[in-house]
């Protein structure tokens, strides 16, 4: 999307997935500077391959120089410790001993349960609340497993996605679904959670082709261009910030 120049992702710093809404709402208040990540969970909340953390970006304005903020909630499965909320990946890889030795001790004793539905709908409305600008919430895909079985907890955070999305006026529901089955499953996704390379610039392009119908009509734009993101000699048309773990 970058590369286009209609947008630019301004979370360079915060470069770390969330999966679901209260790691979402933990992920703000750590960006922000309203809660400090003990030093030791760190790596079962950012430190999986290619995410990042910069202790020196967090700022009271960190999220203010955003148009438009794209937010993929993934699942309701949360795993806590000590109060916070971990990334399920990062606690997988700890637990197959790719990570040190404290963090696989420490992801043995995480609490795993899941979100109800009033949960997930309680903390989407606080996640538009808290941001205060135009938001685009993205579920899952809600097609079925490899072996044909349904995914239920997708299509229950679709529709509790959709419901909040109806009732808020600064949240836009974007499913890319309709997409993956107008092209074909087996077209599309190389399994049930994954883009093919090919279909993965088409999701890219609807994706900011949403962006765009969600921002067109504002006369003032406070644009911040992530270093080396693009080409800054044109400046992107938006900033946004993306919690995303679609691939």
């Amino acid at each position: 999307m970058a590369r286009r120049k209609r947008v630019a992702i301004g979370h360079v710093g915060a470069d770390w997935y969330t999966y679901t809404t209260p790691e979402t709402l933990q992920k703000l208040q750590v960006m922000t500077g309203a809660a400090a990540l003990p030093a030791d969970l760190m790596p079962l909340v950012i430190r999986a391959p290619g995410q990042t953390h910069n202790a020196g970006a967090i700022r009271p304005g960190f999220y203010s120089g955003t148009d438009v903020f794209v937010i993929e909630i993934s699942s309701v499965k949360r795993l806590q410790l000590r109060g916070w909320h971990l990334q399920q990946w990062c606690v997988k890889l700890a637990l197959e001993g790719k990570l040190d030795d404290a963090s696989a001790e420490l992801a043995k004793t995480a609490v795993a349960s899941n979100q109800s539905r009033d949960e997930v709908k309680r903390d989407l409305v606080a996640i538009a609340e808290a941001l205060g600008k135009p938001v685009v919430f993205v579920p899952h895909l809600t097609i079925p497993r490899d072996d044909g079985t349904p995914f239920p907890e997708r299509r229950m955070l679709r529709e509790v996605i959709a419901e909040v999305c109806d009732a808020t006026p600064s949240a836009t529901l974007w499913d890319p679904t309709p997409l993956v089955l107008g092209a074909g499953v087996r077209t599309a996704m190389l399994d049930a959670s994954h883009y093919t390379k090919e279909f993965d610039r088409e999701i890219g392009e609807a994706l900011v082709e949403c962006v765009e119908r969600v921002c067109r009509g504002k006369i003032e734009l406070s644009v911040e261009l992530s270093s080396g993101a693009i080409d800054t000699a044109r400046p992107a048309d938006y900033v946004i910030d993306t919690e995303r773990t679609y691939h």
